[in-house]
């Protein structure tokens, strides 16, 4: 069913927003908090520290603004155990060095450049380098100072970690709040879906679509049970036309082919023989016609019967194939038929009526050098006969449709008369008798076979 093959149901795309949205939201955070490579953190780390160095600077030195070599120890004792942690400090005073801490850090920012005459500071790796300079009674001065920064890596990966929590709590929330929504839209717009499905192959038109709520999609349903009514009305209309014009039309054609046969007896060997025979013949086809409209009208209004006798299937089939051949002597019909008795409880004529329609179809629809097969078979508790040709075969996805009424395939022969009722007229039978009628599509060609229940002895 076309209407049906979706690659994605509403229901997952409204969960794939939600999610998605979500995750936006993450993103969009994560990247503006990278994307400023943590400056509030930073920032706040750079600050601190520098507190600290003026702090030191202060502390260094006597009233008259000269180094105090007796505070200068203590003091680069006293950021050592500071927190953040620094791991080496270096105070340069008019060419005098004090330093305390790792060596092997303050030789790895002095190799690279951190430390600087002015005041200055730089995040690398889990390293801040940070130096603070300036001019104090004509002497220069410069603290500078490795603090370990692992902790601001750790916040980091902390708040990378809870924003990740974060997102998927949101994204459970979201999905949980609004499930009854997703749900309630799907569930609707799946009962449109349903109801069409239901046209397109059975054409159902007996149920409308419940309405409920209050929004858009209630209109489109209120709209869609609108065009339900009017469909069934015009279908109602046709139907009864048919069975009036089939019923009108068949009783002047009588009476023509009537008058026919009358002219023929009396003309004897008349030159016009043959003209009168053609149209004896296209009134035959008229009635076939008139015929299957009628059956059709009558399936419709639900007065169409069955009758039921036993009778040997096997022998029906050839016996209605030999009616067939006499007409179609030039086509090769191959017959495979059981040798035993194929007992079935049914209506002869009718199921004489679906062979002759199978197998004309297979004439009609086929090229006239290719094979017919038909094949009488034992099927468990049932008995099938399948009809094997080798034409152009139905079009993919028609499988169902074809038994429609009025159906007629997109590749067919515009030059082949019929309306299109015969398999819907075929189906109408074989389920009289409890049966299946079918179709498997083939790699050429097309198998159309009927199963009925077989009748115990």
């Amino acid at each position: 069913m076309k209407l049906s093959q979706f690659r994605m149901s509403i229901s997952v795309r409204l969960a794939l927003i939600q999610i998605l949205t979500a995750f936006s939201i993450l993103v969009l955070f994560l990247i503006v908090l990278f994307g400023s490579g943590f400056r509030p953190f930073k920032d706040g780390r750079i600050e601190n520290v520098m507190m600290l160095t003026r702090f030191a600077m202060n502390n260094c030195t006597t009233k008259n603004g000269v180094p105090d070599s007796l505070a200068i120890p203590a003091v680069l004792s006293s950021l050592l155990s500071a927190q953040p942690k620094f791991l080496a400090v270096e105070i340069q005073w008019n060419g005098q060095v004090f330093e305390q801490g790792k060596n092997e850090e303050l030789a790895k920012a002095r190799s690279s450049g951190y430390f600087t005459r002015s005041t200055s500071s730089f995040f690398s790796g889990n390293r801040l380098y940070v130096s603070y300079s300036g001019q104090g009674q004509g002497a220069v001065y410069q603290v500078s100072v490795v603090v370990d920064s692992t902790d601001i890596e750790q916040r980091k990966t902390n708040l990378l970690v809870t924003f990740s929590g974060l997102f998927l709590l949101s994204t459970l929330c979201a999905v949980f709040i609004a499930s009854p929504l997703r749900l309630g839209i799907s569930r609707r717009i799946n009962e449109l879906v349903m109801k069409m499905a239901d046209i397109e192959d059975l054409r159902d038109f007996s149920k409308d679509v419940a309405v409920t709520g209050n929004d858009e999609l209630s209109l489109l349903t209120e709209g869609f049970n609108r065009m339900m009514v009017q469909i069934k009305q015009n279908e109602k209309t046709k139907d009864e036309f048919i069975g009036i014009a089939s019923h009108e039309l068949k009783t002047p054609l009588t009476s023509i082919k009537g008058y026919l046969h009358l002219f023929l007896e009396s003309s004897g060997d008349s030159s016009e023989n043959g003209l009168i025979k053609n149209i004896e013949k296209n009134v035959t086809k008229l009635e076939d016609l008139i015929r299957d409209l009628s059956e059709v009208s009558r399936i419709l209004s639900g007065t169409f019967t069955c009758e039921s006798e036993p009778l040997d299937l096997g022998m029906l089939v050839r016996k209605t194939l030999a009616t067939i051949q006499l007409a179609n002597q030039v086509r090769r019909i191959t017959v495979t038929i059981p040798d035993r008795a194929t007992p079935v409880s049914g209506d002869d004529a009718r199921l004489a009526q679906v062979i002759s329609k199978l197998v004309s179809n297979a004439i009609k629809f086929s090229p006239a050098s290719a094979d017919i097969n038909i094949t009488c078979a034992f099927s468990g508790q049932a008995i099938s006969v399948s009809v094997r040709d080798y034409g152009k075969g139905i079009p993919q996805g028609d499988e169902q449709r074809v038994f429609q009424r009025f159906y007629r395939p997109e590749n067919a022969n515009p030059h082949i008369s019929g309306f299109g009722v015969g398999l819907f007229i075929s189906k109408a039978i074989i389920e009289c008798h409890k049966g299946q009628l079918g179709v498997i599509r083939e790699s050429v060609g097309s198998t159309f076979y009927f199963i009925i229940p077989a009748r115990h002895l």
